[in-house]
């Protein structure tokens, strides 16, 4: 049976509200960089995926992905959530972190095969189904639910992806550190407080990012090969 695992470890490097508004998305990039140079090569400026081709999200063959929650500077880090949305429909969602998430901690995703979404090591079953295994990422705070697919915020982007290009060694709490591999992307997302987008960043690996485009033309792909096996058997 076909399954998507997706790993998930929080850890909360918390910082008082002043410090949370001075501290930029360079800046957070730098401090979680410790070679080769110290600060990241990664341009907070110019090197995020563009907008509409990190809305949506598949695991990658591997069947699993892990991922880190990296700083939460919100205001109301205490209440925030974090997630999956089904890409068919963001009402249907599965909470991966709550508020009260600390440093280190961990949970598990499972998406089989035939929809059905599990949590905990594949130990509990959240009774959510998504359509598909294509999905994307949300936070919900005091404010409001934010999505990676900013067609659900009435045209507002809250999220940033950047990808690693295997060079920086990036070290998250007191996790050991490793290589920003090139199928690991940091998401930054903003919860509608400000334009910082420092309220809470998530690492994830194991993930491809699928563009809207991309995803219709499947679609529409897919069709257009039943349409043709209809034709061939009418022969």
């Amino acid at each position: 049976m076909k399954s998507a695992l997706m790993a998930l470890a929080g850890v909360g490097l918390m910082a008082g509200s002043a410090s949370a508004e001075e501290m930029t998305v360079q800046e957070i990039l730098d401090l979680v960089t410790t070679s080769p140079v110290g600060d990241s090569s990664i341009n907070a400026s110019t090197d995020m995926l563009a907008d509409g081709s990190d809305s949506y999200w598949d695991i990658t063959a591997s069947g699993g992905s892990f991922a880190t929650m990296v700083i939460e500077f919100a205001g109301w880090d205490a209440s925030n959530t974090f997630g999956i949305f089904d890409s068919a429909n963001s009402s249907n969602f599965v909470q991966l972190f709550g508020g009260a998430a600390t440093t280190a901690s961990q949970n598990t995703v499972t998406i089989y095969d035939n929809g059905s979404v599990w949590t905990a090591g594949a130990t509990e079953d959240t009774r959510k189904v998504f359509s598909s295994p294509i999905f994307g990422y949300y936070i919900s705070t005091q404010a409001g639910t934010f999505y990676s697919d900013t067609s659900l915020n009435n045209g507002v982007d809250y999220m940033l992806a950047y990808q690693g290009n295997g060079s920086d060694i990036v070290k998250i709490g007191n996790l050991d550190g490793g290589i920003w591999t090139t199928n690991e992307y940091m998401l930054f997302f903003e919860d509608g407080g400000g334009t910082d987008f420092n309220d809470m960043v998530v690492m994830v690996e194991s993930v491809n990012p699928v563009p809207e485009p991309a995803t219709m033309l499947l679609f529409g792909t897919g069709l257009a090969g039943l349409a043709g096996v209809a034709r061939r058997r009418k022969k």
